[in-house]
This record gives structure tokens, C-alpha cells and sequence, in this order.
């Protein structure tokens, strides 16, 4: 996680699960990412992550998943 950085904006399909809101796929800063991330690996015992892609600003990374 070092490489994230504290004002990261991640956005996924499966953040409602995290969120209880159906509405939400956004979430913000590093510790809600971490809560992510570690819910992730709770419900899904082996999940893995990969990048499909990358896109790069002067302020933005967007990284690119497909699940697989």
C-alpha cells in the first residue's frame, strides 16, 4: 500500500458491498481503500488482484481489472 497514496479515489462495481449503499461505487482516501482491500480478502479467501491496463495524467493512475 505504500505505493497508494492517503488521497486515493478507487471506484468498482463492488464497493456497495462495502458500503451497504447501492449507489456508491466510490470510495475515498487510503484507509477506506484498506477497508476494501482487507474485505476483499475476507470474503474471498485467494482473490487476487492483476492489471489489465494503466492510464497515466500529471495527477491521475488509473489502473484497469478485469475479473478473470
Amino acid at each position: 500500500m505504500e505505493a497508494v497514496a492517503d488521497d486515493v479515489v478507487f471506484s468498482s462495481p463492488f464497493v456497495p458491498v462495502l458500503t451497504g449503499d447501492p449507489e456508491q461505487v466510490t470510495i475515498e482516501g487510503l484507509s477506506a481503500f484498506r477497508a476494501y482491500i482487507a474485505d476483499s480478502m475476507r470474503r474471498v479467501p485467494g482473490i487476487r488482484y492483476a492489471i489489465d491496463a494503466a492510464f497515466v495524467s500529471t495527477q491521475t493512475m488509473i489502473l484497469v481489472s478485469f475479473p478473470g
